[in-house]
């Protein structure tokens, strides 16, 4: 029943944003036929421009009636503005006179701005079932979105940060493990590959206040500290204006504001929309934004915050039936000595006999005829000189902005792959007691270093998924990664 309702409710508002669309671009063309009986086509063009450029004033105009409009008297208001759009389409149609044709478009695109500036499609609360799809699926629309985290971080669910170990969806998985044995959390999954510290920051942006308080994992990869910081295409997934227009409302001048500004402005999606980017340079700088490019943001903000409501939920990754799968591999009650079993079985089945203990799918698909050119390849890297780290100070003041309690995980290496590509190991403990400095310096003391680690398996070269490190962990990861201290 709730699933039903839940695609009415799609449809509605996808049915209302079609009407608007009809209606905006129908009136146009309707409009520029009848103004063509006084004007010609050069000043038809012009008198176009016209009416478009007033759908834009539209925004300013809302935020004056906006204060007059209150709930007992808002479906007033709006029906009375539907007939007078009427009207004016009717008056459009018989053009009259010149001034008459002029002035009624006039109105109707006022109008129409003013109706897109509305926050008009908020669908209610999300149910059970579908939060729970939502939970596994890591979609980028999520990621970048505010309606979907809004709802789940106000109730049980925990944010992971993480990036593409979070999608290693076996038996011991955490969100597995909670589900099956109801725990009072369920993980949210935030991230996949290529989310690093710079998207996760910007994606608490517009769910700052339901993050107040809460507590979080959040999954260091080492990986991401190399030369050049974050992928400049891989952030472009990650990133939405809506993130960006939230933090340019929200955030007070300061040395991280000014350098999160700078970063923004750094990545191509920074400059995608002028006046964003205008406002990102104020910030840089370290001014105000002014009242009218305020204004814009705020009716920007409607906008998207519009679409966000509408298609977040689009193409969402069901995994539920994986989970439901997994599941069935976990004994019935919780037990430490059953779970290492568990854990043990998978991992011999998942990596075989190749020389590294990597996944067999992995060495199959991608090792397998390669692995000989990458001998040596990785004693250049060095991971503890990297624009990574104050992009991952940006996270770590959000935290404390957001009153968090964070658990901090640095997964392990691989030792034979590590051996064979050249990877230092006095260069990744450098990098361990660094990144561990960073945190503690901020308070943050809830940290599960699995550095030194040894594990068998690995889906990913180098770099063992967390979950699959609990394999050759035991008792240790169960009881603090998994635990939560929740």
């Amino acid at each position: 029943m709730k699933n039903e309702l839940e695609q009415k409710n799609n449809l509605v508002a996808i049915g209302a944003l079609a009407i608007f669309y009809f209606v905006f671009l129908g009136g146009e063309y309707l409009f520029d036929n009848m103004i063509a009986y006084y004007l010609s086509s050069a000043k038809v063009v012009v008198a176009q421009s016209g009416i478009l450029g007033i759908s834009g004033i539209g925004f300013l105009c809302y935020f004056q009636i906006q204060r007059f409009i209150t709930s007992k008297n808002r479906s007033g208001a709006l029906m009375g503005a539907v007939a007078l759009g009427i009207v004016c389409i009717f008056m459009v149609q018989q053009h009259v006179s010149f001034a008459g044709t002029l002035s009624t478009g006039l109105i109707l695109f006022l109008l129409l701005g003013i109706f897109l500036g509305l926050p008009l499609f908020n669908r209610g609360k999300i149910s059970k079932e579908k939060m729970r799809e939502i939970s596994y699926s890591q979609s980028t629309n999520i990621f970048k979105g505010r309606y979907v985290k809004n709802q789940a971080f106000s109730g049980k669910y925990v944010p992971f940060f993480g990036s593409s170990e979070l999608s290693r969806l076996d038996a011991l998985h955490p969100s597995i493990l909670a589900e099956k044995y109801h725990r009072n959390y369920q993980p949210f999954l935030l991230g996949n590959a290529g989310s690093q510290s710079l998207a996760h920051f910007y994606s608490m942006q517009p769910v700052n206040s339901a993050l107040h308080g809460k507590k979080a994992v959040f999954i260091i990869s080492p990986q991401w500290f190399v030369k050049d910081g974050t992928d400049d295409e891989a952030f472009s997934l990650y990133y939405s204006n809506l993130e960006g227009v939230n933090w340019i409302l929200n955030s007070k001048d300061s040395r991280a504001t000014r350098y999160a500004a700078s970063r923004l402005l750094a990545m191509p999606t920074g400059s995608s929309d002028k006046l964003m980017e205008m406002a990102l340079k104020k910030k840089e700088k370290g001014k105000p934004l002014g009242k009218l490019l305020r204004m814009y943001l705020q009716y920007q903000r409607n906008v998207l915050e519009n679409e966000d409501h509408l298609f977040s939920m689009f193409k969402l990754n069901d995994r539920t039936q994986k989970v439901d799968r997994a599941m069935k591999k976990l004994p019935e009650r919780y037990s430490v000595g059953k779970l290492d079993a568990v854990a043990t079985k998978l991992g011999e089945n998942a990596t075989g006999n190749n020389p590294f203990d990597v996944s067999k799918k992995f060495w199959n698909k991608r090792l397998k005829g390669n692995y000989k050119k990458l001998k040596g390849k990785q004693a250049d890297y060095d991971y503890t000189q990297s624009p990574e780290f104050a992009d991952f100070q940006l996270v770590l003041q959000q935290f404390k902005d957001n009153n968090m309690d964070v658990m901090f995980i640095i997964p392990p290496v691989n030792r034979k792959w590590m051996e064979y590509t050249g990877l230092s190991q006095e260069m990744l403990d450098r990098f361990d007691k660094k990144i561990i400095y960073q945190l503690q310096s901020q308070g943050f003391n809830n940290i599960c270093d699995m550095t030194n680690v040894r594990v068998r398996t690995v889906l990913h070269a180098g770099y063992d998924s967390p979950w699959l490190a609990r394999m050759a962990c035991g008792r240790y990861l169960y009881q603090s990664v998994y635990g939560l201290r929740i």
